[in-house]
């Protein structure tokens, strides 16, 4: 799959934004899913991409905070080990749905999704001791 330089460069700014949606508030995916999907890169390679980029920006927020002292890495072992099994089983089932079905489905998992998960969780944060502490509800 060959890029075109304007391409490269939209995606470049579109992961740019994306970026930054995740670092204050979380779902840069909505920004950077639909643009790999719009270059014409098949599902699975646009939700790795994607899950590779907010990986990296995950790690490196979720250090930032633990080297503030914010969070403990102790409390968060069994939301860690969550996070790995539904991302090996998200994994394996992307791989078996059909490409064409998986196209259909993604616009309207990223349209519905989000308004789904905020109106289940008032608060996806509670603060306790000045610690941040996540709801187990989202792993």
């Amino acid at each position: 799959m060959e890029l075109d330089l304007s391409i490269l460069m939209l995606l470049g700014l579109a992961g740019f934004a994306a970026g930054f949606v995740d670092s204050i508030a979380g779902g840069g995916g909505l920004i950077s899913i639909p643009a790999l999907l719009a270059t014409g890169m098949p599902p699975t390679m646009a939700l790795a991409t994607n899950k590779l980029q907010s990986s990296f920006g995950a790690f490196t927020a979720t250090l930032f905070f633990w080297r503030k002292g914010l969070i403990k890495l102790s409390t968060m072992k069994l939301p860690i080990f969550c996070t790995f099994i539904g991302s090996a089983l998200g994994t394996l089932l992307v791989q078996r749905v059909d490409s064409g079905f998986l196209s259909q489905l993604l616009p309207f998992l990223l349209m519905h999704l989000p308004s789904t998960f905020y109106s289940l969780l008032e608060s996806p944060m509670t603060i306790v001791n000045d610690v941040y502490h996540t709801r187990l509800l989202l792993y």
